[in-house]
Parts: C-alpha cells; structure tokens; sequence
C-alpha cells in the first residue's frame, strides 16, 4: 500500500457580517487567507488546491 503525505491543510469559515457573507479559506500551510463570497468560487479554490497539493 503507498502512503501519501499530506501537503495542504485548510481551514474554511463562514462569516456573516454587515457586508454579507463571506467564505474564509486558511491555508495552513502557506499562511494564505483568501476571502469568497459565493461557495462556487471557494470550492474552486480548494479543488485546485487540493489537485495541487493534495488535502486533508
């Protein structure tokens, strides 16, 4: 059985604020924050993320 390692993790959050909601995505591993508004754009990020990097 190969073993993968884990090269991203993340962190989503929602934020409900006076500007709407927001989609917060912590990368942990580069310490990049990106902010969406829709789930479609967030989910875009994490797939290439995840196609990059790999996720957990």
């Amino acid at each position: 059985m190969e073993r993968r390692r884990v090269a991203a993790s993340v962190i989503v959050r929602v934020v409900d604020g006076r500007n709407g909601r927001r989609i917060v995505v912590h990368d942990l591993r580069s310490r990049k924050v990106c902010e969406f508004v829709s789930w479609a754009d967030a989910l875009r990020f994490l797939r290439g993320v995840a196609e990059e990097q790999g996720l957990r």
